[in-house]
């Protein structure tokens, strides 16, 4: 397959040129080439790479831990939104219910559609003290045997996981995942920044949707948020929906950790694509989806709502440029998890193309090397 004429973006800017996939990989990008075989006409046109999102709890009225036909809906319609691999992110409550849901989606891999790449395990290693947090007094400290224990044993399938490094053990325990190649993320916490700091001494590369899941800032407490924002080695998730982050935090987490160390994320879940109403959830809990949001009825805001293309338009619609959203979106997800496969338009790389218009709605989308969604 040879797309032609497009703005291809490569190394946070883009350029006129021409991409060459066969059999499954980029195999050549230039300018004037020429190809066998189908051809696309990519001008006027936006060339990404396949979108990766590190943080999605589920979409499409089913959540990632509701089994392997639920995941299969989620790899089916994911790329819709240009979305060609993700991390399904995992609350569980209990060893039980983790065991169930890392089953779950270790029976949808390889399914067709969005790629699992791993899991991304978001709870239980929460403050039981943090405002934020679900689990309350249930949160649990971290520890190798629980989490081998959540995976009956199957460390390789945990790509990341978040912990409240102020925990009992969890200094340790940080240490520990990164020996076994575990991603540590840190949020829902109440550490200080002097504890954030040794989390990154210790390995801790990410931080989980900035500001939702930490305690407001106030110059005369020493928290989590100042440590985040001065510590250079972490990158930071960003949720962009105009609502869970508002435009100057935006713009403030972008001066801070420079734009290199900010990934979009949608925090999606089941609310994704519903229709707005009100609904009963799993566990017999009210909630409404209005304006585009799922709240509680107190009002408190719920998991994500927008896909991914979405909240990039959202992204551009506060200003950032089409450069600054291309890396946020398209390049930093690859870079901040290590991957070296995908995630980026070069040679060798996994055949994951996204075809935009300029105003980023997703014309096509490319799945090693084949056109797996077309807009009509």
């Amino acid at each position: 397959m040879l797309i032609k004429n497009g703005r291809v973006f490569m190394d946070g800017q883009f350029r006129s040129a021409d991409v060459i996939l066969e059999d499954g990989k980029i195999r050549s990008i230039g300018l004037g080439l020429s190809y066998d075989g189908q051809v696309i006409d990519a001008a006027g046109k936006l060339v990404f790479p396949g979108f990766i999102d590190v943080h999605c709890h589920g979409g499409f009225e089913v959540s990632c831990g509701d089994g392997a036909d639920a995941m299969r809906k989620i790899c089916a319609r994911y790329p819709e939104n240009g979305v060609t691999s993700f991390f399904p992110t995992l609350a569980p409550h209990n060893v039980e219910m983790a065991q169930r849901s890392v089953q779950g989606v270790k029976d949808a891999m390889g399914c067709p559609g969005t790629d699992i790449v791993g899991i991304h395990f978001e709870g239980p290693y929460f403050s039981p003290h943090n405002h934020a947090s679900h689990y309350g007094p249930a949160a649990t400290n971290p520890s190798p045997e629980h989490t081998t224990a959540m995976v009956d044993g199957d460390l390789d399938i945990i790509s990341m996981v978040c912990v409240a490094p102020e925990l009992p053990g969890a200094m340790e325990y940080i240490s520990w995942a990164r020996s076994h190649g575990i991603i540590i993320e840190l949020g829902y916490t109440l550490a200080t920044s002097g504890q954030i700091k040794e989390a990154a001494d210790r390995g801790a590369t990410q931080i989980s949707h900035l500001f939702n899941g930490f305690p407001k800032m106030n110059h005369r407490v020493d928290g989590a948020m100042v440590g985040c924002l001065l510590e250079d080695r972490l990158y930071a998730q960003l949720t962009v929906d105009g609502v869970h982050v508002l435009p100057p935090f935006i713009r403030l987490a972008i001066k801070n950790k420079g734009i290199d160390h900010v990934l979009g994320i949608t925090d999606g879940s089941e609310y994704m694509g519903k229709p707005e109403g009100r609904y009963i959830g799993k566990t017999g809990e009210e909630y409404e989806i209005k304006d585009g949001m799922a709240r509680d009825l107190t009002g408190m805001l719920l998991a994500g709502t927008h896909t991914f293309d979405s909240v990039m338009r959202t992204a551009l619609s506060m200003g950032l440029t089409l450069e600054e959203v291309g890396r946020m979106y398209a390049e930093n997800p690859a870079i901040s998890m290590g991957i070296t496969d995908r995630g980026k338009i070069a040679l060798g790389r996994k055949g994951d193309i996204v075809i935009m218009d300029e105003g980023l709605h997703v014309e096509k989308t490319i799945i090693d090397g084949q056109i797996f969604y077309e807009a009509k």
